[in-house]
């Protein structure tokens, strides 16, 4: 049955510190260890599984990920949100089908791979809550969806990134400057900055008095609001 199965669902199993030998589970797409509170570590085997589309580590106690897998070329959805994980290994790079990656709120992360930028397929990520992180590489073109963190004065560019709709900046402490914004950015949501000084260039999408009075629309249930922004210091 085990070279069979697609779909391993083991949340919430408390005791568990490491994934089981996965060896045998050649078909398998979707394998879930979320709110496993004691899960350390994932048996090398995982790097095995030739056929995973979706891998879910969230809440758990993880600290690192198996450089094997970089082995895991069908991989679409990787979570690791609310665990230990200290950073991502620099085989992530290699996940040329990789659309969404969630690693929020994770206290001990410190940075991200310098080659994530080759995350060709890349459309959601999530680093927001990371407190440690000081600076982030240069980013995904392709993405639609961004939530950071970051304690650096600044960020990277993020103009090129030409797809990006969602653009969430929270408790970036030392941030000064807001870097010039893709034109097509239709949600901007800055919180938390309270060394804030300047937005770039925001005209190059709509301008701050355009992009709030859609917001006061979008609030009186206008369904012809477009873009939005919400800044909170």
């Amino acid at each position: 049955m085990a070279t069979e199965l697609k779909a391993l669902f083991l949340d919430f199993c408390q005791f568990l510190k490491r994934s089981p030998d996965l060896s045998t589970f050649k078909r398998l797409e979707i394998l879930h260890l979320a709110f496993c509170k004691n899960l350390e570590e994932l048996h090398p085997s995982i790097g095995n599984l030739a056929s995973l589309i979706e891998l879910d580590l969230s809440c758990s106690s993880i600290m690192k990920l198996p450089k094997s897998i970089g082995n895991l070329q069908n991989l679409r959805i990787l979570r690791s949100d609310m665990s230990n994980i200290t950073e991502l290994p620099y085989a992530i790079g290699t996940l040329a089908k990789l659309q969404q990656l969630e690693v929020g709120n994770c206290p001990n992360l410190k940075r991200l791979p310098s080659n994530i930028c080759k995350l060709i397929s890349l459309e959601e990520l999530s680093v927001s809550g990371c407190k440690k992180i000081q600076k982030l590489p240069e980013l995904p073109s392709g993405l639609t969806d961004l939530l950071i963190t970051c304690q650096g004065q600044s960020l990277p560019h993020l103009s090129q990134l030409i797809r990006l709709k969602i653009l969430l900046i929270v408790g970036c402490g030392r941030l000064e400057c807001v870097p010039e914004l893709p034109i097509g950015l239709s949600d901007l949501q800055i919180r938390q900055c309270g060394k804030l000084k300047a937005l770039t260039n925001l005209q190059a999408g709509r301008s701050v008095g355009a992009m709030a009075t859609a917001t006061r629309r979008r609030r009186r249930g206008d369904a012809t609001a477009g873009n939005a922004l919400s800044i909170h210091s």
